[in-house]
């Protein structure tokens, strides 16, 4: 009797498993052999009503002919409909009747009057962008929906044209780039010697072992060396791989908890939100019985949530500490030159003209009584800067000719160096008008190779012009230059001893300063590498300059997102949610690649505009640059992360309300308004997870990373390759800038973080998907430091990235992952009927305590971030009684050689003999040892790698 009223009139308060549910089943008393209505004691299911697979019995007795039965916990999933009425009819939502005709479907099902016979079922005609079916029974559509035009049988929608314009135009440009790949692939090699000389310099720039003693060959590190222990770019970089590590630890250990905690307690936990399901009527018995097992299971998963955000932010706050501990104990076991120098404050801003760093030395160690090394001025040449560069180079274009001849025993001559030093005598592009050509001019003259030549012609003129002086007159003009220029202000003083250093500074402080002319010059410890001092941003800057950046530097990065986002992300936007996602309806592979370019596009945009930005606020050190672009860089793709997370909930929604979808208690989902009812119902929470998990893996945490070498190392170095090799007229300085390695930057720790988010985003879904992400999340990692492991030693520029700010922001990032595991945590305590901690919090008032959880957890990792982890830190640092020559002797960077306002004045103001030569990367062996200004470096030209 029970399952008659309840089968034929539906009703509240259904007991399954034991408990009570507050659902309403549509039936009828003919369902009982489908078994739609079941008693089940919580003996026989441990409180769970068929929540597994269907595995009691083989045989899955059909469903009735004309009887409506519902798909509820209790259904079988396999169920079908007989041979005598194949089509399966949804007469209302989750609620199903077998026809035997498709005339049937019409009066059984009106909304769904198409019976198709293929899958067997009964439907809605499916025109894409069709708001009003016919009830014919035909594929007819009566009304279009906004944003489409037509009817019938076609709805167009009105970026259809644009899309097909936009695809065809990027297939134009993919076959133009393939055909000039492919005739650059078949040229005639002109250049050969050219491509090998760029080769060599490209394997020298790279990062090289130091030196240990003598004059032996610096090598490339081995790929075997261990970047989590070695030092290769400074502390800086080694905090990164060391932070890739525990980051994979992080992972892994969640992962691998939460899979023992779903074994030893119930593997539902492993599987709630993945069982698969491949029609309506499986869909809904799929939703039932995860909404009752989510309940069920709902306290196990709180608390492991808790156990998760305690360890997470234990293990990131311990992390810290040992970043931190790291950071010193590198400082104290690897002595640099930033152990011997002592940055010098209010220096007088003299002209070039006068000699202020033979001044600064005597007067600093009359004063201190230290020897001093030598004295290294900064200089504002802003204004001059393309000029100051030309200088330089032209000195170390000399020197590299000399060393060339030198090495036959030959004597420099102008009139033969430009040849036989590599540089060709015609660097402009040929004359491509007129009929006095050769063969050779004219094939150079057609097609992509003049297209070539007029791009590069730019680039050899510029590097050709910057590249050297050919007379006195360019030579006088060079140190008028270095005489018109002015001090900053401040300087960088080398002691001897990192002991005579730090009695210096005593001393000094001591006195309140060191009294020169009219300044009180006052001395610090230096902080940074020279290796990472920018020298032409050490101006002085006024507090209105600083806001005047600070400000153009939002005003860009807003212009840069409100372009973005309404150049190419509105129209992916308005296409996608315009999108007819009635009965499960998707767009097509076109439609998602096309939109899926631009919005790449968009993206490439962004990440470049975060880099003018770090360029343009003119940091001092290149890690106070990195700190600024990773923060820009991150936010940019947390901005395009959340507008993608919001158009996949919008079409997870639409997808679930087109396929009828309704909540437990039975409302149509198509009829619940608020964002938080319809986050909370399992229809939507399963459909996001399954999106949250495939927008992740593989498409963020792996694909991108393997794309990057191919996109940034390989393609590059092909490209350049093949142009160098077929352009005689390249010189070498351009050919060497053509073929320069790629510039490293500490973007990684932003990418890191996001997928650390991603993944802690996945507790607010189902907890089948947490542990695939994050046991994903752990195998992508490893990937990408590989990937690092072999860019960093095989593929970038030399660099150095001495302090430990990137990573201390990076610390402070992880934050966010942590505050979403504790919103979750609050979040899924408090779903309707949980309550699990005895507070009932709902509706708005759950919503402000999830987001006060987030924000509260925020400031509570900053402070301790802040004010804990550098009291656990041991800074005990002992001065050593090294000498500033051994170390000078083993890193070729110096504050003398790296500003090349004191290599022009040594040669040019001091006529120092040899001078102190400007060190660019891969040029070392240039440098010339002269101990009386400082310069002890002394190398050998390094073999090349063999490409």
């Amino acid at each position: 009797l029970s399952s008659c009223i309840v089968g034929c009139y539906g009703g509240e308060g259904l007991k399954i498993g034991g408990r009570v549910e507050g659902a309403r089943v549509h039936g009828s008393a003919g369902d009982i052999g489908a078994l739609a209505v079941q008693r089940v004691s919580p003996e026989a299911t441990n409180g769970e009503a068929s929540t597994s697979e269907e595995t009691a019995s083989d045989v899955v007795a059909p469903l009735p002919c004309g009887v409506g039965v519902a798909a509820n916990a209790s259904s079988d999933k396999r169920a079908l409909c007989p041979e005598e009425c194949p089509l399966m009819a949804e007469s209302r939502p989750c609620v199903f009747s077998c026809v035997a005709v498709p005339a049937d479907c019409r009066e059984v099902s009106p909304h769904r009057p198409i019976g198709d016979t293929n899958l067997n079922v009964c439907r809605a005609c499916i025109v894409e962008g069709c708001e009003e079916c016919a009830k014919d029974g035909t594929e007819t559509c009566r009304k279009c929906k906004t944003g489409f035009q037509g009817g019938g049988s076609r709805c167009v929608h009105d970026l259809l044209y644009a899309g097909l314009g936009f695809l065809i135009l990027a297939g134009v440009l993919f076959v133009i780039v393939v055909a000039w790949f492919v005739d650059m692939a078949r040229r005639e090699v002109v250049n050969a010697e050219g491509l090998k000389e760029a080769l060599l310099q490209r394997s020298r720039m790279k990062l090289r072992t130091p030196k240990q003693s003598g004059c032996e060959e610096r090598s490339l590190w081995p790929l075997s060396t261990n970047l989590y222990r070695q030092e290769v770019a400074g502390p800086g970089m080694r905090l990164v791989f060391s932070f890739q590590v525990w980051l994979f630890v992080w992972a892994l250990m969640i992962g691998v908890v939460w899979i023992i905690l779903g074994l030893a307690y119930d593997p539902e936990l492993l599987h709630l939100g993945l069982h698969k399901s491949s029609t309506a009527r499986e869909n809904c018995v799929t939703v039932a019985r995860g909404h009752e097992n989510q309940q069920r299971l709902l306290e196990a998963k709180v608390y492991f949530l808790v156990g998760a955000y305690v360890f997470s932010f234990v293990f990131w706050v311990a992390l810290s500490v040992l970043h931190g501990q790291f950071w010193y104990d590198m400082d104290a076991d690897n002595l640099t030159h930033k152990d011997f120098c002592a940055a010098l404050f209010d220096v007088p801003r003299v002209r070039g003209d006068e000699r202020i760093e033979e001044e600064l030395k005597e007067r600093i160690a009359r004063e201190t009584g230290q020897k001093v090394v030598g004295v290294s001025v900064c200089w504002d040449f802003r204004r001059v800067e393309h000029d100051l560069m030309k200088a330089v180079y032209a000195d170390l274009a000399q020197r590299e000719e000399t060393e060339y001849f030198d090495s036959f025993g030959l004597k420099s001559e102008s009139e033969t160096a430009d040849t036989d030093a590599g540089y060709s005598s015609d660097s402009s592009p040929s004359n491509c008008s007129g009929s006095d050509r050769s063969p050779e001019a004219r094939q150079q003259c057609w097609g992509f190779q003049r297209v070539e030549r007029a791009i590069l012609g730019h680039i050899i003129e510029e590097v050709a012009d910057s590249t050297y002086f050919e007379d006195s007159t360019d030579e006088r003009d060079a140190e008028a230059l270095i005489r018109s220029l002015r001090a900053t202000g401040q300087a960088f003083a080398v002691f001897e001893t990192e002991q005579g250093r730090n009695r210096a500074v005593e001393v000094v402080s001591a006195r309140g300063g060191l009294q020169l002319r009219d300044q009180k010059v006052t001395l610090r410890i230096a902080r940074g590498e020279p290796a990472s001092l920018l020298w032409r941003n050490l101006f002085r800057r006024s507090c209105l300059w600083k806001v005047r950046h600070s400000f153009e530097g939002m005003m860009m990065l807003s212009g840069g997102l409100a372009f973005w986002f309404f150049v190419f992300y509105v129209p992916y936007a308005r296409f996608f949610l315009s999108f007819d996602y009635s009965f499960g309806q998707e767009p097509g592979t076109v439609a998602n690649l096309s939109f899926t370019m631009v919005v790449v596009l968009g993206n490439a945009i962004m990440y470049l505009i975060c880099g003018v930005i770090s360029d343009r606020m003119a940091f001092r050190y290149t890690d106070q640059r990195e700190v600024c672009y990773m923060l820009t860089y991150g936010f940019a793709c947390t901005c395009n992360v959340v507008l993608d997370l919001y158009v996949s909930y919008y079409m997870t929604y639409e997808i679930d309300a087109g396929l009828g979808m309704e909540t437990y208690s039975g409302r149509p989902l198509s009829e619940v308004e608020s964002f938080g009812l319809r986050f909370e119902t399992y229809a939507m929470q399963r459909s996001l997870g399954a999106t949250l998990y495939e927008y992740s893996f593989p498409s963020t945490f792996l694909i991108p990373f393997l794309l990057e070498p191919i996109v940034t190392v390989y393609v590059p170095y092909q490209l350049m390759a093949w142009i160098v090799r077929s352009h005689r007229t390249l010189t070498k300085p351009t050919s060497e800038r053509l073929m320069a390695p790629l510039e490293m930057d500490l973007s990684r720790y932003a990418d890191l973080v996001l997928n650390a988010t991603l993944a802690a985003l996945s507790f607010f879904f189902p907890s089948g998907f947490a542990p695939r992400m994050f046991l994903a999340l752990a195998f992508s990692h490893v990937i990408i430091y590989a990937i690092d492991h072999y860019k960093v030693l095989r593929c970038v520029k030399s660099c150095y990235f001495s302090s430990g700010k990137v990573d201390w922001w990076a610390q402070w990032c992880m934050s966010i992952p942590c505050a979403i595991i504790l919103s979750s945590v609050v979040y899924k305590a408090n779903l309707r009927g949980a309550h699990i901690f005895g507070l009932k919090l709902e509706g708005a008032e759950r919503a402000v305590c999830v987001a006060a959880a987030f924000v509260l957890h925020i400031a509570l990792h900053t402070l301790v971030l802040k004010f804990v982890v550098p009291r656990l830190v041991k800074k005990t640092l002992p001065s050593s009684t090294t000498t500033y020559e051994h170390v000078a002797k083993r890193i070729a960077c110096s504050w003398f050689c790296s500003n090349p306002v004191h290599c022009l004045r040594s040669k040019y103001i001091y006529r120092h003999n040899p001078p102190c030569v400007y060190l660019t990367p891969g040029k070392e062996h240039l440098l010339r040892r002269n101990p009386d200004i400082g310069c002890f470096f002394v190398d050998k030209g390094a073999k090349g790698e063999v490409y």
